[in-house]
């Protein structure tokens, strides 16, 4: 195998698996939107293309603005940082949308996976990574050089329009928001304020992570990306810590339930089903209420019990055969992407028949050049200490994990004082680099502490 390249061949209450075939379990850890809503069937004839009574009250109340957005930045280390007890305890934490897309590959073969992921002790953290849009950034040069020579001179020009997020979808998502403010209740109540995210670690300040933001942005991405809840998911042996934004709604007759818009003319095919039937498993949704229209007016409603979606005509699926999926990728990457603090590229083009691995620490030219470098750092620090002040017994609650965070925290205050020089011209000078102070307090409370 060549060089950086491997290839594959208690916040909530527990509730029954929505499909008892599969050990499944959801608890949710924190939320920000009020559920379920209280929904209302639409009338026959219901014309989406209007705007609804309460068009913008809702959205943001609960949470259906989030069906617009997608995922920006490293959202894994967000959640890590949340909930830094969870980190080294789960097997992966990731948003909703990496789990789901790698679990539908054996049944999307020209499917494309571009994610990075790192490892901290025991977990693994997944997160997008949009090639062409990340790339433009003059830092990651040296991987925008690895991957137009390795990967893009292998793909014609139809294949390469794979690997971009395409907005053509954003019409139907216009449709499908309007559909759920027309489902919320008018007499629904208003939803009561957020509740507070579980409070940040007392100690030296360390900035939130943050991914190399591209050079143009089209307004669905200009702010960061917030789950509507985050979820400890246990699917059969493997634990999760997962973000979803799924809508929940509950009536008088359907208590708990999925809203979903579907054009009548399209049969439901087996992507769509797998992608139903995951979101109502990580979030213990029993039940998913299918609204048919044509050109967006209202024909009928269908429900379906989340453990029949997988027999529904045109769209059967095994999910043993999904948990299998799970298992063989969580071994393959843990087998695999060993090394903590490292930034690993798991890659799928459209023609390729294995998911790839490549260790982009290794491909770097220069350690400092990685842009991961400081987010890695960060959450390594921030997970050790935490471990510490609250006395956990854990293998990762070590000298060895401090000193692998204060091994990060050194290159940070290496690219802090790289750019002091850049600035200033010349080696010496005081460090007035606005992530250099913070970098060092955080450095020598780790050497104060680490006894």
């Amino acid at each position: 195998m060549e060089d950086g390249e491997k290839e594959q061949g208690k916040a909530g209450a527990k509730d029954r698996s929505p499909s008892p075939a599969i050990k499944s379990t959801a608890v949710v850890k924190y939320t920000s939107v009020q559920s379920p809503v209280e929904y209302a069937r639409l009338q026959c004839n219901t014309d989406l293309n209007l705007p609804p009574l309460n068009w913008g009250a809702a959205i943001d109340s609960y949470g259906l603005k989030q069906i617009l957005t997608r995922g920006t930045g490293l959202s894994s280390f967000r959640m890590a940082h949340m909930f830094p007890d969870s980190v080294g305890e789960v097997d992966v934490i990731s948003g909703a949308e990496c789990i789901k897309k790698l679990l539908k590959l054996p049944h999307q073969p020209k499917g494309t996976v571009s994610m990075v992921v790192h490892r901290i002790h025991n977990t693994l953290l997944l997160d997008e990574l949009d090639v062409y849009r990340y790339l433009v950034k003059s830092e990651w040069g040296w991987l925008r050089d690895f991957f137009y020579e390795n990967i893009m001179k292998t793909m014609t020009e139809q294949e390469r329009t794979t690997l971009m997020i395409s907005d053509q979808a954003h019409s139907a998502m216009q449709l499908t928001r309007k559909f759920l403010q027309h489902s919320v209740s008018l007499s629904a109540p208003a939803a009561p304020p957020a509740p507070p995210a579980p409070p940040p670690l007392q100690g030296p300040y360390l900035p939130e992570p943050e991914a190399p933001q591209p050079e143009s942005e089209t307004p669905i991405d200009q702010t960061d990306h917030l789950y509507n809840r985050n979820v400890l998911w246990t699917f059969e042996d493997i634990q999760m810590l997962i973000g979803s934004d799924l809508p929940i709604f509950g009536g008088n007759d359907r208590p708990c339930v999925s809203l979903r818009l579907r054009d009548a003319r399209e049969p439901i095919n087996v992507l769509t089903g797998i992608d139903y039937w995951l979101d109502n498993l990580m979030c213990n949704v029993p039940e998913v209420l299918m609204c048919y229209h044509l050109d967006g007016i209202v024909q009928k409603y269908e429900p379906m019990k989340t453990e029949d979606l997988p027999n529904m005509e045109n769209s059967k699926f095994s999910p043993k055969v999904i948990r299998n999926v799970a298992q063989n990728i969580l071994s393959f990457l843990k087998a695999n992407a060993t090394k903590a603090g490292h930034t690993y590229w798991l890659f799928k083009g459209p023609h390729d028949d294995v998911v790839k691995l490549y260790d982009l620490t290794s491909l770097c030219p220069d350690a400092l050049d990685n842009p991961f470098t400081t987010p890695v750092a960060m959450l390594l620090y921030r997970v050790a200490r935490n471990m510490r002040l609250t006395n956990r017994q854990s293998p990762f609650c070590s000298r060895y994990s401090m000193n692998d965070a204060r091994l990060m925290m050194m290159m940070m205050l290496l690219v802090a004082i790289r750019a002091d020089v850049a600035v200033s011209g010349r080696a010496g000078q005081p460090l007035h680099h606005a992530a250099a102070m913070p970098l060092y307090r955080a450095h020598r409370n780790m050497r104060l502490t680490n006894r």
